[in-house]
């Protein structure tokens, strides 16, 4: 079965979400947001050992390392490559998150306000 996704929130649909709960214009928040993503990124990317960034309320991002080597084959030139020391990038939701996903009640849009 296939996913259909109703709706998906850019960065700029953040930037005007947080200048409404700010009241303040957009233009005051987007370097504020831009950074905290940029950071964000910057340490997963760059994370040489295994990481952890704990936003609570959010969930926690972690850089894990691949249990084992894998191989894995380019469809479209058949050619098989061996990844040693790979990395993944895991994101688990928050509890708070969890149980309002989870919850009978009617959810809230923030969109919609």
């Amino acid at each position: 079965m296939k996913r259909k996704i109703k709706e998906t929130i850019t960065r700029q649909d953040l930037i005007q979400l947080v200048s409404t709960q700010l009241k303040v214009g957009p233009k005051e928040v987007a370097p504020y947001v831009e950074a905290t993503i940029e950071m964000i990124s910057k340490l997963l990317r760059n994370a040489e050992y295994e990481r952890r960034i704990e936003l609570r309320g959010l969930g926690v991002f972690e850089v894990k390392n691949r249990k084992n080597d894998f191989r894995f084959r380019n469809p479209k030139t058949g050619e098989t490559k061996l990844v040693k020391n790979s990395k993944k990038i895991h994101f688990k939701a928050s509890e708070i998150i969890k149980r309002t996903l989870n919850s009978p009640q009617k959810k809230l849009s923030l969109l919609k306000d």
